[in-house]
This record gives C-alpha cells, structure tokens and sequence, in this order.
C-alpha cells in the first residue's frame, strides 16, 4: 500500500514537472482518463504534497494551477526510476502534444538587435492575447551568447514568467 501511494504520488509531481502550470482540470482529466488513480485518492495526494511544500497552488483568474516547488524538482530528480517507463513516456507524450502547449493566447518570443561593437541586445517577452505582460532586455557580448539568450528564453520564459508569479503573489 505505501509502495503504491508514493508512486501514486511521483506520478502526479511528474505530470506537474513535464506540465509546467498544469491547470488542475486538466491533471484530474489525464489522470483519471489513464486510471493512474481515483479522483479522491488523488485529491488527497496533492494536498498532501502541496502541504509537504512540493507543489504549488495557484489561482489566476478563478483558475487552479500547479506547479512544481524547487524541492519537488529534486524528489522526482531522486525517484522518477520508480515510476514506470511505460508511464513516463505516457505522460511526457502528453506534455508534448498538449493541445495548451500550443495556445496562441499565451506565448514566450525573443529578438536580437546588433547595438554595434559586436554587443547585442536580445529583447524577451512573454504575450497574452497580443498583449506584452513582461518584457526582459539582456545585452549580450557577441552573436553567439545573444543565441543562446535567445534560445534559453524560449525554452524557459514561460516557465520564468509563472515563476514571477508565484514570488509575486
């Protein structure tokens, strides 16, 4: 039984992990569409983790969503072998193909301008609905390290905005 819930439990910090700002909605309709578990067991689950400081609640726009505190980054660091491969690759093609993933209502982008003397600027932002809700400017050294500004910022400029956030609220 206890073998069961802490996997029960690594599975849900895993779906929250693979998608970052998890609409809570959406964690209870994958779950239960998969049987990973029931809608209560579940439940207590993340009230369980969100209490062990693991995961994160958040409310926007009358809207619940999760997301992985640092500490729970590292519990599913230490014991993602203990979740099941074939789950894995369930919940990161889930991840992957989400529909929300490509949302053109909420999107991360990034340009590089040449300032001259080989330093660039790369301006970053984040949009909702055509609307800049942040916009970050980093000058970068030479092309290459504007790049990977670049590059980062696309990855994880979504997840820095959710972040901010978090630390506002």
């Amino acid at each position: 039984m206890d073998q069961q819930l802490s996997e029960n439990k690594l599975i849900l910090l895993y779906i929250i992990r693979e998608k970052e700002n998890i609409k809570a909605t959406d964690l209870s309709d994958f779950v239960l569409f998969r049987g990973y578990m029931d809608y209560f067991s579940m439940q207590n689950y993340i009230a369980e983790l969100c209490e062990g400081h693991l995961v994160v609640e958040m409310t926007m726009e009358e809207t619940l969503y999760y997301t992985l505190h640092p500490q729970g980054e590292e519990v599913v660091e230490l014991f993602r072998a203990r979740i099941p491969h074939s789950i894995r690759e369930e919940i990161r093609d889930y991840a992957k193909n989400s529909c929300l993933e490509n949302s053109p209502l909420m999107e991360v982008d990034a340009k590089i301008s040449k300032l001259g003397e080989g330093r660039y600027e790369v301006c970053c932002q984040v949009r909702d609905y055509d609307r800049p809700v942040l916009d970050f400017i980093k000058t970068a050294m030479d092309e290459e390290a504007a790049y990977r500004i670049r590059n980062q910022w696309l990855q994880k400029g979504m997840n820095v905005y959710w972040n901010l956030l978090k630390e506002l609220n």
